[in-house]
């Protein structure tokens, strides 16, 4: 077993993506940590004809909603579920629900729908209300598409620049200089 000598530290590029990739995590849960602060409570995700579906709800609502997910059920007293919390409802009674629900008296609501999008809410103190946000599978599938196929697309030009003698950076021939490209001082890795 042959032992190498220490290791060598990795390049600034791939460093600098890592560190990229760590901070737009970081500051993608910074901002839906802040977002989700001023929803209601209790929330749910289903997924349901198509969409994936956000839901955030009151203590009002969670008993009838979801109430595996609401310990305060002390003052619901139902004849048919005597004793016990009432049944967990589907996707499908949640967003009839949703949809038809009127708010106290001096709140208003927000009702829109389009190509699979779905958004729901109470307005004014939106902590005190429910929140529905639906966004179609499609919609979610594009980003990782578009970087994947971006990420395809910029591996399959630098390796045609390779194979073509040129500089992957920037295209520059470096058959003359295959030691430095004299255009944009890229080394070129064997």
């Amino acid at each position: 077993m042959k032992l190498s000598g220490p290791r060598e530290v990795q390049s600034g590029p791939m460093r600098t993506r890592l560190v990229t990739f760590a901070s737009a995590l970081v500051l993608l849960l910074c901002v839906a940590g802040w977002v989700r602060s001023y929803l209601p409570e209790y929330s749910t995700v289903r997924a349901y004809d198509g969409s994936a579906f956000f839901v955030c709800y009151n203590r009002d609502a969670a008993p009838y909603i979801d109430p595996l997910d609401n310990p305060t059920l002390e003052g619901y007293r139902g004849d048919a579920y005597a004793g016990r919390p009432p049944p967990r409802w589907d996707s499908e009674q949640i967003l009839t629900a949703a949809r038809r629900w009127k708010p106290a008296a001096g709140v208003g609501t927000i009702k829109w729908r389009g190509i699979g999008f779905e958004l729901i809410a109470t307005t004014g103190h939106l902590r005190w209300g429910y929140f529905v946000l639906g966004v179609p599978f499609w919609a979610l599938c594009l980003p990782p598409a578009i970087a994947a196929g971006w990420g395809v697309a910029r591996s399959y030009r630098r390796r045609n620049r390779r194979r073509a003698g040129l500089c992957r950076q920037c295209g520059y021939d470096l058959r003359a200089t295959p030691d430095r490209c004299p255009e944009c001082g890229t080394i070129p890795r064997l």
